[in-house]
């Protein structure tokens, strides 16, 4: 049972016939071939993670492709607080001449689109960062 709690999908018993290997080892690559979503969805906010795109209420919000990053960024670790330097890293590389003011202003642009088109989902937590929210 420790195993599942570590991330194991399944396991075998010792000893084990290799028909049972197969069969197991087949079962978990079709789960693997099923189609994936490949957007985020949170409420009326939609992620197309494929076109790059963000939707609310399924109208097209016009994202610079770095506001559309920091989105994204934010929105794949719901909850969690990211710093300035953390998104800027993740959205703009280690070595980005950006400095905190330039991705405040990036977050700021992307909120009031986001705003404009109903929905709040990035919050700011005072001295640490923003979060994504919904």
């Amino acid at each position: 049972m420790a195993a599942y709690g570590l991330g194991a999908d399944d396991y075998v018993r010792k000893p084990f016939g290799a028909a049972e290997l197969r069969a197991k080892v087949a079962a978990h690559l079709r789960r693997e071939r099923r189609p994936r979503s490949h957007a985020l969805s949170f409420g009326e906010v939609r992620i197309d993670l494929g076109a790059r795109g963000l939707a609310v209420s399924d109208k097209a919000v016009p994202l610079t492709p770095t506001e559309y990053a920091i989105c994204e960024y934010l929105a794949r670790h719901p909850g969690q607080v990211m710093s300035r330097a953390q998104i800027r890293e993740a959205v703009l590389g280690w070595e980005s001449d950006a400095d905190d003011a330039a991705i405040s202003m990036q977050v700021s642009r992307a909120r009031r689109k986001l705003s404009e088109a109903g929905a709040d989902p990035i919050a700011t937590v005072w001295g640490m960062g923003y979060k994504w929210q919904l």
